[in-house]
């Protein structure tokens, strides 16, 4: 099956492809993917860049540690094991959960 990635940052696509900007044929701004075909696998982060901290797919709310993550099944849990009620502009955005991580089930 065909893979894809997410870059974590500008400079982390410039570190990664050497190039200063995507290439002209691909230069069009998505903001966000609602889904991906089935027959693609995201394997999140694109290099070695392990995912630590809260992330989102869709509305749902996820807690990776690094090598796994867990899923948040209600907001209430998730402001009292974070002390957030919303998710953080910083966090990043996956179209699908990443098959580079573990999936830990529930957080608790």
């Amino acid at each position: 099956p065909r893979t894809i990635c997410q870059f974590a940052s500008m400079d982390s696509f410039k570190a990664l492809t050497g190039l200063n900007a995507p290439p002209s044929a691909q230069t069009e701004t998505y903001t966000s993917v609602s889904s991906l075909p089935s027959s693609v696998v995201f394997r999140g982060l694109c290099g070695n860049v392990s995912l630590v901290g809260v992330f989102a797919v869709n509305q749902d709310i996820y807690y990776s540690n690094g090598a796994e993550y867990c899923y948040f099944p209600s907001l209430d849990l998730y402001t009292k094991r974070t002390g957030f009620t919303d998710i953080p502009a910083t966090a990043f955005r996956f179209p699908k959960t990443p098959t580079n991580l573990k999936n830990a089930g529930n957080c608790r």
